[in-house]
């Protein structure tokens, strides 16, 4: 049996999303909240995925401590900021709207999903660049967003012109090396300041 194709998770929230409002159907807002978490780690997953086969063909001269520290918070305990941050990162290092596009939409999911997730509230809020937003799950308007933000992860991925995530990877290793450097270094000055927030020392 082949693996699982993390695609399978967006034609999940593509189906959920198509069904009529009847009496046999479960609530909007309980599909609304489920096809934003299919959403996400349809396109959460795929990003991995890309991103470990693509690192795994790198020669030993690239790797290193932060490479390998790179590799297995992958699969660690919180992928979703450590694949975030690897994205800000490039988006610095490599002028490409699909880049800045693909981060900003994984970090609008990520908040919309968590919302939809643990925020029980009829309209949660959330985060975005531009401030924050409240959001109203009974509205098809999140799923539309949902699925907007989406095709830009997508369009990353499997960008017919060739120039996709796994082209970057393969073609540009050294900056890839100093991304994932940039965005160890985030992440440890953010637990950082988060433990410095709670007065943790």
């Amino acid at each position: 049996m082949p693996d699982f194709d993390p695609k399978g998770f967006k034609l999940v929230g593509d189906y959920l999303s198509s069904l009529n409002e009847d009496s046999g159907t479960p609530p909007r807002d309980a599909i609304n909240r489920t096809v934003v978490g299919r959403y996400y780690y349809s396109a959460f997953l795929q990003l991995r995925e890309v991103l470990k086969k693509g690192l795994e063909k790198y020669p030993q001269s690239l790797r290193d401590e932060n490479f390998d520290d790179f590799i297995l918070a992958l699969e660690g305990k919180n992928p979703h900021a450590v694949i975030i941050a690897f994205l800000e990162a490039l988006k610095e290092e490599i002028n490409d709207v699909r880049i800045r596009q693909a981060h900003n939409s994984m970090v609008y999911l990520r908040e919309l999903r968590n919302a939809a997730d643990y925020d029980l509230r009829e309209k949660p809020e959330i985060k975005t660049p531009r401030g924050s937003e409240k959001v109203s799950f009974s509205s098809q308007s999140y799923v539309q967003k949902a699925q907007r933000r989406y095709s830009f992860v997508e369009t990353l991925l499997d960008d017919g012109g060739g120039d996709k995530l796994d082209d970057i990877l393969r073609v540009r290793k050294d900056t890839v090396v100093s991304c994932i450097r940039k965005a160890l270094r985030g992440l440890q000055w953010k637990n950082l300041s988060e433990i410095n927030q709670i007065g943790i020392h």
